[in-house]
């Protein structure tokens, strides 16, 4: 790990070291002796659509859109809720839009509460796999299951394009969200960083 940790330094990358749970209290100091800080704590999670019962269409009492067109009202929900700041919602929505240019399997889902963009997410798709990121919703619309119905469309989707599992990364503040929508714990872990 050291050896990696150097190699990263030298050639002046930046990088973050990930570790799962079981493993953090073996490498933790010699983590913080190497100037990396703790950060939070994530879970990664699963669910396996093959056997997932997904709800009736959500879209008939939400109104969800596909937003690759669109991606400025996709990244306000994001920005707010992660308090990302202008420019780095502004970066973020550059690479998402040379992504898609660039024929990645991205689609971007939106919900919308009277005309107003609140909550978004990001489904990435594999051969088999499929993967949600970017799940967010403006502060002061949370807790009223946008989200939640954003996940079960965005599911309902990834199944009709044949994949078989969907997974992401949760924060502990997301974990409820997930369970509800019937994905399982795979590992947790925590993540090294330097500022």
């Amino acid at each position: 790990m050291l050896a990696g940790i150097g190699f990263l330094e030298r050639a002046g990358l930046p990088f973050c070291v990930v570790v799962r749970d079981s493993l953090v209290a073996q490498v933790r100091d010699l983590l913080l002796e190497q100037r990396l800080l703790e950060g939070d704590r994530t879970t990664s999670m699963w669910v396996d659509l093959s056997v997932h019962e997904l709800p009736p269409d959500v879209a008939v009492s939400f109104d969800i859109r596909r937003t690759d067109e669109q991606l400025e009202d996709w990244v306000d929900p994001v920005e707010s809720a992660f308090e990302s700041g202008d420019a780095g919602a502004g970066q973020y929505l550059a690479r998402h839009r040379v992504a898609l240019q660039n024929g990645q399997p991205l689609k971007h889902f939106t919900l919308y509460e009277q005309s107003l963009p609140v909550s978004s997410l990001t489904l990435s798709l594999g051969r088999a796999v499929a993967r949600l990121d970017d799940i967010g919703t403006r502060p002061e619309y949370q807790g009223r299951g946008y989200a939640s119905a954003l996940i079960r469309q965005a599911l309902a989707y990834a199944k009709k394009q044949g994949m078989s599992l969907c997974v992401l990364e949760a924060s502990q503040e997301g974990l409820s969200i997930y369970r509800k929508a019937g994905f399982d714990t795979l590992f947790g872990y925590t993540t090294f960083y330097r500022e």
